[in-house]
Protein backbone atom coordinates (compact mmCIF):
# COMPACT_ATOMS: atom_id res chain seq x y z
CA UNK A 1 0.00 0.00 0.00
CA UNK A 2 1.25 3.47 -0.80
CA UNK A 3 2.04 5.45 2.32
CA UNK A 4 0.37 8.74 3.20
CA UNK A 5 3.45 9.90 5.14
CA UNK A 6 4.63 11.92 2.15
CA UNK A 7 1.17 13.42 1.97
CA UNK A 8 1.45 14.69 5.53
CA UNK A 9 4.87 16.28 4.97
CA UNK A 10 3.88 17.92 1.71
CA UNK A 11 0.59 19.17 3.06
CA UNK A 12 2.16 20.75 6.14
CA UNK A 13 4.62 22.54 3.85
CA UNK A 14 1.86 23.81 1.57
CA UNK A 15 -0.20 24.98 4.55
CA UNK A 16 2.77 26.93 5.91
CA UNK A 17 3.34 28.63 2.56
CA UNK A 18 -0.34 29.46 2.24
CA UNK A 19 -0.35 31.12 5.65
CA UNK A 20 1.59 34.24 4.55
CA UNK A 21 -0.35 37.25 5.92
CA UNK A 22 -0.58 38.99 2.56
CA UNK A 23 -2.27 35.97 1.00
CA UNK A 24 -4.81 35.27 3.73
CA UNK A 25 -8.34 36.61 3.68
CA UNK A 26 -10.12 36.99 7.01
CA UNK A 27 -13.43 36.17 5.34
CA UNK A 28 -14.50 32.55 5.08
CA UNK A 29 -14.92 31.43 1.49
CA UNK A 30 -17.39 28.78 0.44
CA UNK A 31 -15.08 27.86 -2.45
CA UNK A 32 -12.08 25.72 -1.47
CA UNK A 33 -8.50 26.18 -2.56
CA UNK A 34 -7.59 23.09 -4.55
CA UNK A 35 -4.11 21.61 -4.73
CA UNK A 36 -2.87 18.39 -6.28
CA UNK A 37 0.29 16.85 -4.85
CA UNK A 38 2.84 14.99 -6.99
CA UNK A 39 1.65 11.65 -5.60
CA UNK A 40 -1.88 12.31 -6.90
CA UNK A 41 -3.62 13.37 -3.69
CA UNK A 42 -6.04 16.28 -4.06
CA UNK A 43 -6.27 18.73 -1.15
CA UNK A 44 -9.32 20.94 -0.81
CA UNK A 45 -9.07 23.48 1.97
CA UNK A 46 -10.96 26.40 3.41
CA UNK A 47 -9.29 28.90 5.72
CA UNK A 48 -10.95 31.06 8.38
CA UNK A 49 -8.64 32.52 11.04
CA UNK A 50 -11.46 33.74 13.29
CA UNK A 51 -12.04 30.21 14.61
CA UNK A 52 -8.93 28.34 15.92
CA UNK A 53 -10.17 24.87 15.07
CA UNK A 54 -9.50 22.52 12.20
CA UNK A 55 -11.31 19.61 10.58
CA UNK A 56 -9.27 17.14 8.54
CA UNK A 57 -11.23 14.59 6.54
CA UNK A 58 -9.89 12.04 4.12
CA UNK A 59 -12.53 11.08 1.57
CA UNK A 60 -11.78 7.86 -0.30
CA UNK A 61 -13.61 7.09 -3.53
CA UNK A 62 -15.02 3.71 -2.53
CA UNK A 63 -18.14 2.49 -0.82
CA UNK A 64 -20.37 -0.44 -0.06
CA UNK A 65 -21.46 -0.81 -3.69
CA UNK A 66 -17.85 -1.69 -4.56
CA UNK A 67 -17.95 -4.87 -2.45
CA UNK A 68 -17.33 -7.99 -4.52
CA UNK A 69 -20.25 -10.16 -5.56
CA UNK A 70 -21.25 -12.45 -2.70
CA UNK A 71 -19.17 -10.40 -0.25
CA UNK A 72 -21.53 -7.61 0.80
CA UNK A 73 -20.35 -6.15 4.09
CA UNK A 74 -16.63 -6.11 3.24
CA UNK A 75 -16.41 -2.31 3.27
CA UNK A 76 -18.38 -2.00 6.48
CA UNK A 77 -16.23 -4.57 8.26
CA UNK A 78 -13.08 -2.84 7.03
CA UNK A 79 -14.26 0.55 8.32
CA UNK A 80 -15.12 -0.83 11.75
CA UNK A 81 -11.96 -2.98 11.94
CA UNK A 82 -9.72 0.00 11.17
CA UNK A 83 -11.16 1.72 14.23
CA UNK A 84 -9.93 -1.01 16.57
CA UNK A 85 -6.35 0.13 17.10
CA UNK A 86 -3.55 1.51 14.92
CA UNK A 87 0.22 1.99 14.86
CA UNK A 88 0.76 -0.97 17.14
CA UNK A 89 -1.32 0.36 20.05
CA UNK A 90 -4.76 -0.61 21.30
CA UNK A 91 -7.97 1.18 20.40
CA UNK A 92 -8.05 2.77 23.86
CA UNK A 93 -4.45 4.00 23.68
CA UNK A 94 -4.87 5.29 20.14
CA UNK A 95 -8.01 7.18 21.20
CA UNK A 96 -5.97 8.74 24.01
CA UNK A 97 -3.79 10.44 21.38
CA UNK A 98 -6.86 12.46 20.43
CA UNK A 99 -8.18 12.89 23.97
CA UNK A 100 -5.00 14.60 25.20
CA UNK A 101 -5.39 17.13 22.38
CA UNK A 102 -9.06 17.70 23.15
CA UNK A 103 -9.72 16.30 19.68
CA UNK A 104 -12.15 13.76 18.25
CA UNK A 105 -12.29 11.36 15.31
CA UNK A 106 -15.01 9.62 13.33
CA UNK A 107 -15.35 7.32 10.33
CA UNK A 108 -18.34 6.60 8.12
CA UNK A 109 -19.04 4.79 4.89
CA UNK A 110 -21.83 5.13 2.34
CA UNK A 111 -22.50 3.53 -1.01
CA UNK A 112 -20.00 5.82 -2.75
CA UNK A 113 -17.48 7.14 -0.24
CA UNK A 114 -15.56 6.39 2.93
CA UNK A 115 -14.67 9.34 5.16
CA UNK A 116 -12.20 9.29 8.05
CA UNK A 117 -11.93 12.58 9.88
CA UNK A 118 -10.45 14.32 12.91
CA UNK A 119 -11.45 17.56 14.64
CA UNK A 120 -9.29 19.63 16.96
CA UNK A 121 -7.48 22.89 17.60
CA UNK A 122 -5.69 24.48 14.66
CA UNK A 123 -2.34 24.78 16.54
CA UNK A 124 -2.39 20.97 16.88
CA UNK A 125 -2.63 20.38 13.14
CA UNK A 126 0.75 18.56 13.00
CA UNK A 127 -0.07 15.82 15.57
CA UNK A 128 -3.61 15.58 14.21
CA UNK A 129 -2.26 14.90 10.72
CA UNK A 130 0.20 12.33 12.05
CA UNK A 131 -2.57 10.56 13.96
CA UNK A 132 -4.83 10.63 10.91
CA UNK A 133 -2.03 9.17 8.78
CA UNK A 134 -1.44 6.36 11.33
CA UNK A 135 -5.16 5.62 11.45
CA UNK A 136 -5.33 5.36 7.66
CA UNK A 137 -2.09 3.55 6.91
CA UNK A 138 -1.31 1.50 10.02
CA UNK A 139 -4.38 -0.38 11.25
CA UNK A 140 -3.40 -3.23 13.58
CA UNK A 141 -5.49 -5.72 11.60
CA UNK A 142 -5.75 -8.11 14.57
CA UNK A 143 -7.82 -11.21 13.82
CA UNK A 144 -9.51 -11.21 17.24
CA UNK A 145 -10.72 -7.65 16.65
CA UNK A 146 -12.09 -8.58 13.23
CA UNK A 147 -14.15 -11.40 14.69
CA UNK A 148 -15.45 -9.13 17.45
CA UNK A 149 -16.51 -6.54 14.88
CA UNK A 150 -18.14 -9.26 12.75
CA UNK A 151 -20.01 -10.69 15.75
CA UNK A 152 -21.40 -7.30 16.72
CA UNK A 153 -22.51 -6.63 13.16
CA UNK A 154 -24.16 -10.04 12.89
CA UNK A 155 -25.94 -9.51 16.21
CA UNK A 156 -27.37 -6.18 15.00
CA UNK A 157 -28.41 -7.74 11.70
CA UNK A 158 -30.11 -10.67 13.49
CA UNK A 159 -32.42 -8.24 15.30
CA UNK A 160 -33.26 -6.06 12.33
CA UNK A 161 -36.71 -7.68 12.10
CA UNK A 162 -37.53 -6.19 15.50
CA UNK A 163 -37.09 -2.65 14.18
CA UNK A 164 -40.03 -1.93 11.90
CA UNK A 165 -38.76 1.46 10.74
CA UNK A 166 -35.33 0.12 9.82
CA UNK A 167 -36.76 -2.95 8.12
CA UNK A 168 -39.26 -0.96 6.04
CA UNK A 169 -36.54 1.50 5.05
CA UNK A 170 -34.29 -1.33 3.91
CA UNK A 171 -37.10 -2.91 1.88
CA UNK A 172 -37.95 0.44 0.28
CA UNK A 173 -34.32 1.16 -0.63
CA UNK A 174 -33.94 -2.25 -2.27
CA UNK A 175 -37.18 -1.79 -4.17
CA UNK A 176 -36.40 1.62 -5.68
CA UNK A 177 -32.77 0.72 -6.46
CA UNK A 178 -33.55 -2.71 -7.92
CA UNK A 179 -31.39 -3.49 -10.93
CA UNK A 180 -28.63 -1.06 -9.93
CA UNK A 181 -25.36 -1.53 -7.96
CA UNK A 182 -27.10 0.16 -5.00
CA UNK A 183 -29.81 -2.46 -4.58
CA UNK A 184 -27.69 -4.79 -2.46
CA UNK A 185 -27.03 -2.25 0.29
CA UNK A 186 -24.13 -2.24 2.71
CA UNK A 187 -25.01 -5.67 4.08
CA UNK A 188 -27.12 -8.17 2.20
CA UNK A 189 -27.24 -11.27 4.41
CA UNK A 190 -25.61 -13.00 7.35
CA UNK A 191 -24.26 -15.63 4.98
CA UNK A 192 -22.35 -13.10 2.88
CA UNK A 193 -21.08 -11.27 5.94
CA UNK A 194 -19.72 -14.50 7.40
CA UNK A 195 -17.93 -15.29 4.13
CA UNK A 196 -15.83 -12.11 4.17
CA UNK A 197 -12.23 -13.04 4.93
CA UNK A 198 -9.23 -11.15 6.25
CA UNK A 199 -7.72 -11.35 2.75
CA UNK A 200 -10.87 -9.80 1.22
CA UNK A 201 -10.62 -6.79 3.53
CA UNK A 202 -6.89 -6.24 3.11
CA UNK A 203 -7.22 -6.47 -0.68
CA UNK A 204 -9.99 -3.85 -0.61
CA UNK A 205 -7.89 -1.53 1.54
CA UNK A 206 -4.85 -1.90 -0.71
CA UNK A 207 -6.87 -1.28 -3.86
CA UNK A 208 -8.69 1.88 -2.85
CA UNK A 209 -6.57 3.57 -0.18
CA UNK A 210 -4.21 5.36 -2.55
CA UNK A 211 -3.45 9.10 -2.81
CA UNK A 212 -4.82 9.35 -6.35
CA UNK A 213 -8.13 7.86 -5.18
CA UNK A 214 -8.54 10.23 -2.24
CA UNK A 215 -9.26 13.85 -1.34
CA UNK A 216 -8.05 15.51 1.86
CA UNK A 217 -10.56 18.10 3.05
CA UNK A 218 -9.18 20.76 5.42
CA UNK A 219 -11.56 23.22 7.06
Amino acid sequence: MRSFRLVVALFVSSLALAAEPAAVSQRFSTSPVLEKLPNGLTIAWWRHDAVPVVDLQLMVSMGTRFDASGKAGTSQLMTDWMDRGSAGVSEREFSRRFDVLGASRAASISEDALIMGVHGLAPDVDPLLRNLADWITKPNWEDAQLEEVRKRTLDRWAHIGEQAEVLSGLAFDRLISRGTPYARGGIYSQKELKSVSRADILALHQKYFTPANSVLLVI
